[in-house]
């Protein structure tokens, strides 16, 4: 049985294959929150919603800019996209002509109108790229699971963000539980046995499930927030 395919709602990033040679991209399956398409992009290195972001390395910003090559692909990202963003990842080697990459950085942010997000490491381009989708998306990254307002009659939508909610789940393994079992109220029957069945879902994600559905908060004396 084929996933249930992405809603409109659903957060989804598009990264261009060249960067498949960075990590980013098993970095990025590894969060398990976003559908994620690999293309060969004409412009930019990501597509998020109606924005594109141009990573550079702190060395390749530089050489980019000796050589002309940065403001001739910000030019193109610049007349493509009315949202754009460069994304600087490490520091900027300390050799580096300091008027020159000042002057950039003033030209590329007030003359081209096109912000510049600072990224420490490659985890942490991870982190921005993650929160710069599920807030495109309406999400927050405390509540991703809650569909945005508008969707209300998108149950297959609504049944998987319950799914991935749950801790050790995530999108991935939520869009495989409803495509096995049909639907929530089959996913929340199901023994652990049956469970078991799912491609992803080991003992621990099965535990997690049945303890969920069979937990009672009242018994507990816990007061639901």
């Amino acid at each position: 049985m084929s996933l249930l395919p992405w809603s409109e709602h659903q957060p989804r990033i598009i990264v261009d294959s060249r960067e498949s040679r960075s990590g980013i991209i098993a970095l990025l399956e590894e969060r398990e929150i976003f559908e994620i398409a690999i293309e060969q992009l004409e412009v930019g290195d990501y597509i998020i919603a109606d924005l594109c972001v141009e990573r550079k390395t702190g060395p390749d910003f530089v050489e980019s800019l000796k050589t002309g090559r940065l403001f001739r692909q910000l030019m193109l990202l610049r007349r493509a996209y009315k949202r754009r963003a460069l994304l600087i990842e490490g520091p900027i080697p300390a050799d580096s002509p300091k008027r020159a990459v000042e002057g950039a950085i003033v030209r590329i942010t007030a003359g081209l109108q096109i912000p510049i997000l600072n990224s420490t490491s490659l985890s942490d381009t991870v982190s921005i790229l993650q929160r710069a989708t599920l807030q495109l998306y309406g999400f927050t990254t405390s509540s991703f699971h809650s569909p945005p307002r508008g969707a209300r009659t998108d149950y297959a939508f609504h049944q998987l963000y319950v799914l991935a909610g749950i801790p050790g789940i995530g999108l991935e393994r939520g869009r495989r539980l409803v495509a096995h079992f049909g639907s929530l109220r089959g996913v929340m029957n199901a023994s652990r046995e049956e469970l078991l069945e799912v491609e992803g879902i080991g003992p621990v994600q099965a535990e997690t499930i049945a303890e969920l559905v069979s937990y009672d908060c009242t018994d507990k004396g816990e007061k639901v927030q």
